[in-house]
C-alpha cells in the first residue's frame, strides 16, 4: 500500500523492513571499591602493593566473595590531606568570621522598637536589657508630692513595662506592684498621675552564685535607700 503511494507519486524507491536487534546487551558500568589511605613522606612501607597483595591472599580465585573483591572491582589512591599550617589559617579563618558576624549583628541591632520614637518610655533605650530602673510618679497637682520606685529586669526594659502599663491600665490588677498601687491611689485622689522612666544602672545578668546574688541586692538595696520609695 504505501509503495503504491509512492510510485503514483513519481518516487522508484522500494521500502525493506530491518527487525530490532533485540540481543545488543546494555553497557553497565563496573562498580569500584576505593580504597583512600592518607599519604604521608613518613610511611616508608609501599602501602598500594601491600593492601593488592592481601587483597589477592584473601581472596583468591575460587573464594566465593571474590567476584566482589579483587584488584578490578577494588582500587587504591592516596588522599592528600592539608598540611598543619591549611588546617590552622582555615580554623582561624572561620573564627574570625564567626566573631565578625557577631559584631555586625551587634551593632545592628536596635534599641528601640517603638512605633513612635518620641513616645518612647527611655528615650529610644526602651530594648536595653539587664538594668535597675527608676519611676517617679506625680499628678497634675503642683503640690502633691513625688514618689520613687525602683525596679528590675533581666529580660528588655519594654518586656517589664507592657506588665507595668497592665497594671495602670486595669484597676484589677492595683496590687500587682506599688507603682500601681500607688498609681491607683493618686487617680481616686482625684488627680492624673504621670510617670517618668529612667535607667540607674545596667547590672550582670542574673547568676545562681550565692555571694555575687547577694552582692547584687545589696546594691539594689542601697538604691532603695538612697531614693525615696513607695
Amino acid at each position: 500500500m504505501y509503495e503504491n503511494a509512492l510510485k503514483s507519486s513519481g518516487y522508484d524507491e522500494k521500502l525493506k523492513y530491518t527487525p530490532p536487534n533485540f540481543n545488543k546487551k546494555r553497557p553497565r558500568r563496573r562498580k569500584i571499591t576505593w580504597f583512600n589511605p592518607p599519604f604521608s613522606c613518613n610511611v616508608a612501607t609501599n602501602i598500594g602493593r601491600e593492601f593488592l597483595r592481601i587483597l589477592s591472599k584473601n581472596f583468591p580465585l575460587k573464594h566465593r566473595y571474590h567476584k566482589i573483591f579483587n584488584r578490578n572491582t577494588v582500587k587504591i589512591s592516596y588522599s592528600c590531606l592539608p598540611n598543619m599550617s591549611s588546617i590552622i589559617k582555615s580554623h582561624n579563618n572561620k573564627v574570625l568570621a564567626t566573631s565578625q558576624k557577631i559584631d555586625v549583628a551587634e551593632s545592628d541591632a536596635s534599641t528601640c522598637n517603638c512605633r513612635k520614637s518620641a513616645a518612647c518610655p527611655l528615650e529610644g533605650k526602651c530594648l536595653t536589657k539587664s538594668i535597675i530602673y527608676q519611676a517617679t510618679i506625680s499628678s497634675n497637682n503642683k503640690n502633691s508630692q513625688k514618689f520613687r520606685y525602683i525596679g528590675l529586669t533581666e529580660g528588655t526594659f519594654k518586656s517589664r513595662y507592657n506588665g507595668h502599663l497592665q497594671s495602670i491600665r486595669h484597676e484589677k490588677h492595683e496590687t500587682a506592684t506599688e507603682l500601681s498601687k500607688k498609681y491607683w491611689e493618686i487617680k481616686r485622689g482625684g488627680n492624673e498621675p504621670y510617670i517618668a522612666w529612667k535607667i540607674v544602672k545596667q547590672v550582670d545578668t542574673y547568676s545562681r552564685t550565692p555571694d555575687l546574688l547577694r552582692r547584687r541586692l545589696e546594691g539594689i538595696k542601697h538604691f532603695l535607700v538612697d531614693e525615696k520609695s513607695c
